[in-house]
């Protein structure tokens, strides 16, 4: 869904002649009218009153509460959330502890709950062999930067249009903190997630309960060119994530995978069983080939994860032949150096081909077998797909691509 301002910037363009976003602007003597904004209400609108009883020491009689679902959530303002901000404030001390060991984080992302105007809670259910839970109750804080809308929309876009430009907004921040505090059964926080997000990075900050008290446990961030957060602190060995592909591929090789097996050779070799194996007879120059190899982070109990290395192959269409197009492959593979599942795509003449392969106990299988264009896609096999046999849709979809 395009932002309302870009249509707002056409039809500007239409009325006034010109391009989209024209900077042309009316005569110093036709005043444009003014624009009056307010501040989004980021409470979530109530669905009704409930009584919620008293839980894990907090009272929840008579709460308003949103519907999430079917399920009803429970909202805290006044002085049911003064309660609660007790033990949000703590968590104050723990990010200033996270952000000695990880000094990326800005120091505008300071927890400010003094800014928190509602909270929201979750009760959890007994659990799936009939037991209590271990936290039954979770409380989350979220606060954003202020965001802000036309009390009259109808009147902001005739401002803008009699403008010939889109008015300037009152200035928005990007900077977001949400807080997750987990209750035991007696009272006390036994664990509290903090998430810090600043434009494109983000920070996660988790702590532990123990004697009473929260201790710093993890420390996480995304900066802008990572594609997953990277566990940078952590209390338990071996669990601190490599910020490069040399440390991540050592810290696998200090948890007993052997890296060396993981060369750019093998994954053009299993790239080209890929092709031949399920698309035979595409013309793909494989000589052209580039291919980015790295390795996963250990998991964050410090064990190796299941998929230890990625890889991405990608070839340009061989010239000459009839049925030539650009071929992508992800590839990830186990500990033991075989492929776990590789995700193809092919393209010619605006139209994709994906399909999902899967290991399985007879070698490898197609899952998922689609075809896509910029405006639509068709689902041509799954594996919930009856009377519907992979390799022949395969063969269907590149026939169609001819």
């Amino acid at each position: 869904m395009r932002p309302i301002s870009w249509h707002i910037g056409k039809a500007i363009g239409k009325l006034v002649g010109g391009k989209a976003n024209s900077t042309d602007r009316k005569a110093p003597n036709q005043q444009v009218a003014s624009v009056e904004w307010r501040m989004v209400n980021p409470i979530p609108e109530a669905a009704g009153k409930a009584d919620f009883g008293e839980i894990c020491g907090v009272n929840l009689g008579t709460c308003r509460y949103f519907l999430s679902g079917e399920k009803r959530v429970p909202i805290l303002t006044g002085s049911k959330l003064s309660t609660v901000m007790i033990d949000c404030v703590a968590l104050s001390s723990i990010v200033e502890e996270a952000r000695r060991v990880e000094p990326s984080i800005p120091s505008r992302l300071d927890v400010w709950f003094d800014d928190a105007k509602f909270a929201t809670a979750e009760i959890a259910g007994k659990t799936k062999t009939g037991r209590s839970p271990k936290y039954p109750l979770t409380i989350s804080v979220d606060i954003s930067s202020p965001r802000y809308e036309p009390v009259d929309y109808t009147a902001w876009i005739q401002a803008c249009l009699d403008a010939g430009h889109e008015l300037p907004k009152p200035e928005q921040g990007d900077d977001s903190l949400i807080a997750h505090i987990r209750y035991l059964p007696d009272g006390t926080v036994g664990a509290a997630d903090v998430y810090m997000w600043s434009g494109a990075c983000g920070y996660h900050v988790a702590a532990g309960g123990g004697d009473g008290q929260l201790h710093l446990t993890m420390v996480e961030r995304k900066l802008r060119d990572d594609n997953n957060f990277v566990v940078t602190y952590s209390v338990i060995p071996g669990s601190v994530g490599g910020v490069t592909k040399d440390e991540r591929r050592e810290k696998l090789a200090g948890l007993g995978v052997d890296v060396r097996q993981f060369t750019t050779a093998k994954v053009s070799d299993d790239a080209a069983w890929v092709i031949e194996e399920f698309l035979s007879g595409v013309g793909v120059d494989l000589l052209s080939a580039h291919i980015d190899l790295d390795f996963s982070n250990p998991t964050k109990s410090g064990k190796a994860p299941k998929n230890v290395a990625i890889a991405q192959f990608s070839a340009s269409p061989k010239k000459g032949a009839p049925l030539s197009g650009k071929v992508t492959i992800d590839i990830k593979y186990l500990k033991d150096g075989s492929m776990n599942m590789a995700d193809i795509e092919f393209e010619r003449k605006g139209i994709t081909l994906i399909i999902a392969i899967r290991k399985s106990a007879d070698g490898y299988a197609p899952t998922w077998v689609c075809m896509e264009t910029d405006d639509m896609r068709g689902d041509l096999f799954s594996s919930q797909t009856r009377n519907v046999d992979a390799r022949r849709a395969i063969a269907k979809a590149l026939k169609r691509m001819q």
